[in-house]
């Protein structure tokens, strides 16, 4: 045992530069290209990289071989030479998305584009193991209909869970709308039922995966810094990208979840435990209460509400106003702590941002906070979903990692 290793008890993996990981790092560089500028030439490729145009190439015969690339002749736009062109081979890397919501499940198939092709509505059991059944045997029944087309088998899945998830090992540590999947190890169940490698995170970091992959795609600077606020019908959570990373916590169990930031301490019991949590005061349940305290609240109850607020019924514009108010307190707080360029809202209430965008961006701004507060480009839901198949796609556009790994204990 070396010196170091012996004194500290612990080894420090180190991945250092070699020709074969300069050549993985040039190769994720092209893919990238590919994904973003498709449909793109070798010729183009190498005008872009500065990398040798054998070597892009070489890079793009293996990506070929590989399954994830087309080269297909351009369609003739004039006389002469019609190029060869490049696009993602988006069948070649098939992959499923799954959300967890409070009262139903959603399972979608993509591929390497990340476009949903096809999805799926189910009810959530209430027990855990009932749960994976119910999700492997619609996985089993969507795999049989790829054998049967000649389609390649699907490549991963991805999990969007509502609570806090161990990441790395794809285990349901707490979920504040299903207390039975507390501990659930959700992924390895997944997996020794379908056979398909399995991920899982929480679904406010997934919808923020969402809109960094379609900023990418739109080729938006201001992608690489900025939160995801998803005020949903019983709560609020975040999902945090800095420097294009979605920030996962120092053990990756939790980050960025605003929706317990406590503003009232002697305010609302949470289900977290403690009292004033933000989320009590700008989730959909309580923007419905603050009209109708007294009727319980559903989905079809709370989008007849934002009807009403669209056609200027003026108690109901009063409610939802208090609800900006309380987010308008919450973002400013969200500013000063992370310095984002945008913090983007998800949920049903931004089918009326007209009315709430004012006073979202007034109320308890500042000079220093520079932010834009914008919508989600899709939906709560097809954001979160859209994520989760992202999630599934990680490891395609992975990037090389190099330097001192995480530190393993030895003794």
């Amino acid at each position: 045992m070396s010196s170091s290793k012996a004194a500290t008890g612990f080894a420090l993996p180190i991945r250092t530069a070699t020709p074969s990981s300069v050549r993985a790092v040039n190769r994720s560089i092209v893919l990238e290209l590919i994904r973003r500028r498709q449909p793109v030439s070798r010729a183009d490729l190498a005008r872009f990289t500065g990398i040798f145009r054998s070597s892009v190439s070489d890079i793009v015969d293996e990506l070929i071989e590989d399954g994830f690339v087309l080269e297909q002749r351009a369609i003739p736009s004039q006389r002469g030479r019609v190029p060869m062109i490049l696009r993602l081979h988006d069948a070649g890397y098939p992959v499923l998305g799954l959300t967890i919501r409070p009262a139903y499940c959603q399972i979608a198939r993509a591929g390497l584009n990340g476009r949903i092709h096809k999805s799926l509505t189910l009810p959530v059991p209430a027990s855990p193991k009932k749960l994976v059944q119910c999700l492997a045997d619609a996985i089993r029944k969507w795999c049989q209909e790829s054998v049967a087309a000649g389609a390649p088998e699907f490549r991963r899945i991805g999990i969007a869970v509502p609570g806090h998830v161990d990441a790395p090992a794809g285990r349901i540590l707490w979920s504040p709308t299903h207390a039975e999947l507390a501990g659930f190890p959700i992924a390895s169940e997944i997996f020794e039922r379908t056979g398909i490698e399995t991920l899982a995170d929480n679904d406010c970091n997934l919808g923020a995966l969402s809109e960094l992959s379609l900023g990418k795609m739109e080729n938006k600077d201001h992608a690489a810094n900025f939160i995801l606020l998803n005020v949903s019908d019983f709560g609020a959570g975040a999902g945090a990208v800095l420097n294009g990373e979605i920030y996962l916590g120092h053990d990756a169990n939790f980050a960025a979840e605003v929706g317990h930031m406590v503003i009232a301490p002697d305010g609302l019991r949470c289900r977290c435990g403690r009292r004033g949590c933000w989320e009590l005061y700008v989730s959909n349940e309580a923007s419905w209460r603050r009209l109708h305290p007294r009727t319980p609240f559903t989905i079809e109850r709370f989008n007849q509400m934002l009807a009403a607020a669209h056609s200027g019924e003026k108690r109901t514009l009063a409610a939802f106003r208090e609800t900006a108010r309380y987010l308008s307190l919450g973002i400013s707080n969200i500013g000063f702590l992370f310095n984002p360029a945008e913090v983007i809202v998800a949920g049903r209430i931004t089918a009326i941002w007209d009315v709430l965008r004012a006073d979202l961006a007034s109320l308890y701004g500042a000079a220093q906070l520079r932010y834009s507060i914008r919508p989600a480009r899709l939906s709560a839901d097809d954001s979160l979903l859209h994520g989760a198949v992202c999630l599934a796609l990680r490891d395609a556009f992975a990037k090389p990692k190099f330097g001192e790994m995480l530190a393993v204990e030895t003794a």
